[in-house]
Formats: structure tokens, C-alpha cells, sequence
């Protein structure tokens, strides 16, 4: 009786896995292309704006010779928030860049975040400088983008470091000291603004008047 056959040797997965897409190639291929695109434009926009942002700094504020780098933060729920480091006459500074998400703020193609009631970053930087003459605590605003800078809209100030996660303010012992006065120090802010005069800062026409329930229900809409 003839000995049976031997048994062929086992073939790894991975050559199993290659020889059965074979037949895939050409979609594989346009995967890893589209894969490639992708990763190209996800990396562009930055790259873009740096170049941008570097044309502006240089022109609009004095001192500035060139944009070293600029970083998107991660934190910002309604604009982009850039970190801007500077080559100048005093080292490296570092300014903020505040941006209406993908440069649109209101109108059609602004993004969802941009509701009714929410001011626009040319508004926002109105208010900065309003509430700085007020005599509130606040960055300086060096420059309002335009049109023809290409960015969208958006404005250029001063960079502050500080902490805004409220757990950390409350147990940081690096704040240990400012926890005591930092009550007080709030509710006097908070009357600088409140005492700003909008008729006379100009304030009244540019903001919009949501009421209460308005702007309740748009935020069940948006979470619909």
C-alpha cells in the first residue's frame, strides 16, 4: 500500500495575507495615494499660514525681523489659537494669534461654532482694547487681520502666561498666595467691565442682543 502523500509545508499568514491581495493591488495602490494626499493637506494649512503670519509680523509690527515658528493650540473652543514666537530686538517674544475657525467667523461656510450671540474676532479684539482702556487686565491687540492678508479674520496680541484650569488655581501651591485676594480681585474686574459705557465706546452696535431664552434654544439645536 503506496505511503501517503507528506503534507505541504505550512505557509506563513503573511504570504497568505500577501498572495490574497494580489488581487486588491490596484486598490491598495489608490488607498496609499489617497493616504499620502491626506497627510500632504493636513500638513499644508500650517505650513500656510506660517508663511502668511510671517508676512504680516514683519509689516505690521515694528521691531519684529521674522516669524520663527507658530504652533496651534489645542485649546480654543469657538477660534484657533496660535502661539507666535518672533525674532526681535529683545530676543524671542511671543504673541497670540486668535483666528475664526478656518478664517470664516459669520455668513455662509462659517462653521457651526459660530452662533448668535458669539462676536466675531474683529469684535473680540474691539472688546479687548475697550476693556485695556477700562482699565481691565487684558493683552494688547497689535493687529487686526484684513482681507488682503489672506488669513481670514483674526487678530495679532500680546502673549500672557498664566494657569486657567480652575482645579490647578485651586490647589496649586505656586498660587497658594494669590488664592486669598483672587476673589476680590475678580469682582473688581468684573465692575471695570461692567461699568464700560457701550453707547460711548461704540460697543452697542456691534454686539448682538440674545435673550435668554434665544440663545437656549440655540444651544439645544446644536446638540441635537
Amino acid at each position: 500500500m503506496p505511503s501517503p502523500a507528506p503534507a505541504p509545508p505550512p505557509v506563513h499568514p503573511l504570504i497568505r495575507l500577501l498572495r490574497s491581495a494580489r488581487r486588491h493591488r490596484g486598490r491598495v495602490a489608490l488607498a496609499t495615494v489617497h493616504s499620502v494626499l491626506k497627510k500632504f493637506l493636513d500638513l499644508a494649512p500650517p505650513v500656510l499660514i506660517g508663511a502668511a503670519v510671517d508676512v504680516v509680523v514683519r509689516r505690521e509690527l515694528p521691531g519684529v525681523r521674522r516669524l520663527v515658528r507658530a504652533a496651534r493650540l489645542s485649546g480654543g473652543a469657538r477660534q484657533e489659537t496660535y502661539r507666535l514666537t518672533v525674532e526681535g530686538g529683545s530676543g524671542e517674544p511671543l504673541l497670540a494669534m486668535r483666528r475664526a475657525p478656518g478664517g470664516v467667523a459669520r455668513g455662509e461656510g462659517a462653521p457651526e461654532a459660530a452662533l448668535a450671540g458669539r462676536p466675531g474676532p474683529e469684535v473680540e479684539a474691539r472688546l479687548f482694547d475697550t476693556a485695556r482702556a477700562a482699565g481691565v487686565p487684558t493683552p494688547r491687540v497689535h493687529y487686526v487681520l484684513t482681507d488682503a492678508d489672506g488669513l481670514g479674520q483674526g487678530f495679532v496680541m500680546d502673549w500672557l502666561e498664566g494657569e486657567t484650569l480652575g482645579a490647578r488655581i485651586n490647589r496649586s501651591e505656586a498660587l497658594a498666595d494669590v488664592r486669598p485676594r483672587l476673589a476680590r480681585e475678580c469682582g473688581r474686574i468684573l465692575g471695570r467691565i461692567h461699568g464700560i459705557d457701550l453707547d460711548a465706546s461704540g460697543l452697542r452696535d456691534a454686539l448682538d442682543v440674545v435673550t435668554p431664552e434665544a440663545y437656549v434654544r440655540t444651544t439645544w439645536k446644536r446638540y441635537q
